[in-house]
């Protein structure tokens, strides 16, 4: 066991049965730090607080915090943790494994396979047709008429389309 102190953690994951490609990190390499079939993707000696004290730092930290979370989570399923997350040795890291393994590994089990996705829908105009010059008295409002009854039914099918997608 190599000593470790002031861990960065970013996620909680399944402990791979081979070799995994780890992304590389704020400062340095990650590392997993593993117990009873659960590893914590870790990064050494981060201050959070020296980041803290640079504006430019701390923001280029929180974009590879997420930069290292979603490459994980194209390699597995991971369990993220907030910005700022980190342990203060790989002991304290085990010990918590060890009272939360079971729990981690069920919601690793549940969420396995599963995806997020961010849609955007986006409202399609409504083209109206161009008013008949010609059209005068009845058939002008007979057109008039038909033109609304086709916008109400484009809209009926734009909302139940969104619906359908929702569900």
């Amino acid at each position: 066991m190599v000593e470790l102190s002031n861990l960065y953690t970013y996620a909680f994951l399944e402990t791979p049965e081979g070799a995994l490609e780890l992304p590389v990190d704020i400062r340095d390499r990650t590392t997993l730090v593993s117990h009873g079939g659960v590893s914590a993707l870790v990064e050494p000696n981060v201050c959070i607080e020296s980041l803290q004290s640079d504006d430019q730092q701390l923001i280029q930290a929180v974009l590879s915090h997420d930069r290292i979370i979603c490459e994980l989570f194209g390699l597995t399923t991971v369990l993220p943790l907030r910005f700022g997350t980190a342990f203060s040795s790989e002991e304290s890291i085990i010990v918590h494994l060890k009272s939360e393994a079971e729990t981690y590994l069920k919601k690793l089990h549940q969420l396995k396979g599963k995806a997020e996705y961010f849609l955007k829908l986006i409202p399609q105009i409504f083209e109206e047709p161009t008013p008949s010059t010609q059209a005068k008295g009845r058939q002008y409002f007979l057109a008039k008429k038909q033109q609304y009854q086709a916008q109400q039914n484009f809209q009926i099918a734009q909302t139940q389309e969104q619906e359908n997608l929702i569900n």
